[in-house]
């Protein structure tokens, strides 16, 4: 086993608190999609002055090549949870929700404990299954509390999905995770 270095970690902690979206549009899904839009506005503004905005300190939370360009999966991160909380406004919220949840639990979790076990390798892909197994069971725990049975369908779909996605794996997850939930769904009834 190797441990995790400190900054990786933080990263995917925050990665995995992107749930709260979630928490909070089961309280209120208005509040959700504002607050989303809201951190994605302020990423977006960031993101455009990160160089003289972000102290030197904080920039390491940043990979190598995010740092002179534009973070294209942060970015695709926030626009997922947008899109997700803005559809569920008029379409299956329950399937919305577990497309976030696997998004930000299942993928959190898949690369910690991926990275920390590293075995074994998928074929054709720098994933784990030990990685991708942890994500389906952890998105799939937290998505039944959420979503009830077709948790199971989003979370399978979503982690599969994320396992042959390589990078720019968030949209991919997340619209992976929403359509077996909704298949899910429909087919439970």
């Amino acid at each position: 086993m190797v441990g995790l270095p400190f900054v990786l970690s933080l990263r995917k902690l925050i990665h995995v608190g992107g749930v709260l979206f979630v928490a909070v549009a089961l309280y209120n899904q208005y509040i959700a999609l504002a607050l989303a839009v809201l951190a994605t506005l302020l990423f977006i503004a960031v993101e455009r002055q990160k160089l003289r905005v972000i102290p030197r300190g904080f920039r390491h939370l940043y990979r190598g090549h995010e740092l002179d360009a534009i973070a294209y999966e942060p970015l695709a991160y926030f626009l997922s949870i947008v899109a997700l909380l803005a559809l569920s406004l008029a379409f299956m919220p329950l399937a919305c929700y577990m497309g976030i949840v696997v998004m930000t639990v299942g993928d959190g979790v898949a690369a910690m404990v991926g990275l920390r076990l590293r075995w074994p390798r998928l074929p054709h892909a720098r994933k784990t299954l030990s990685g991708s197994l942890a994500g389906f069971i952890a998105a799939a725990a937290v998505g039944y509390l959420v979503a009830g049975p077709i948790a199971i369908a989003g979370a399978a779909g979503g982690m599969v999905a994320e396992a042959c996605a390589g990078n720019y794996d968030n949209a991919i997850t997340a619209a992976a995770a929403f359509t077996c939930a909704v298949l899910a769904s429909l087919i439970l009834g």
